[in-house]
């Protein structure tokens, strides 16, 4: 039993961990970013534009797209959507907005994150939609069928399991501690 406190706190303490430093690591690149709008154009920014999209696309913030109308001459013009993502950084007014924005709202998401590490109700909710969270993780769909028949047979398991226990609580204590007792020399 202890060593399934150990296993959960790791996992708390990971996740914690992982989401505050993608935290500073937006703040600090929101910085880096405003710097390089004031300062002009240096290269130091772009080096790290496959970090700042990760840490956006990590926290769930899709690409925006812009329209851009330029003249080519002679009468024409070209239009265009234009991916904020490709383009970072990019010191057009209506892309620095948008970015501004992509920042707050990963800064947010960071945030909010490390908080509900914190909150029980989280963890009771995580548990009981554990098949939900792996499949997502893996990329599935939360709508899709897959999803809600593996969460009901995850909900009758865990029913039945339950009722078992009841029924034999000191028979399976008692397993529970032999098997142990076997795994651990």
């Amino acid at each position: 039993m202890i060593n399934l406190l150990y296993i959960f706190l790791a996992i708390v303490l990971f996740k914690l961990l992982v989401n505050f430093s993608k935290y500073i690591q937006c703040k600090r690149y929101l910085d880096k970013y405003l710097d390089w709008l004031l300062k002009g154009s240096t290269w130091q920014l772009v080096e790290h534009k496959s970090q700042v999209i990760k840490l956006f696309k990590d926290a769930g913030i899709e690409d925006g797209y812009r329209g851009v109308v330029e003249p080519l001459g002679y009468g024409k013009i070209q239009t265009a959507q234009v991916s904020v993502f490709a383009n970072f950084p990019n010191r057009r007014e209506d892309f620095v907005s948008l970015t501004m924005e992509m920042f707050y709202q990963a800064i947010g998401v960071y945030r909010s994150r490390v908080l509900e590490t914190f909150n029980p109700l989280y963890w009771i909710e995580f548990v009981i939609n554990l098949p939900k969270q792996v499949l997502s993780y893996l990329g599935v769909s939360p709508e899709n069928l897959v999803v809600k028949i593996a969460q009901l047979i995850y909900w009758i398991v865990c029913a039945v399991l339950g009722f078992l226990f009841a029924l034999y609580k000191s028979e399976i204590e008692t397993l529970v501690r032999d098997w142990i007792s076997k795994l651990a020399p």
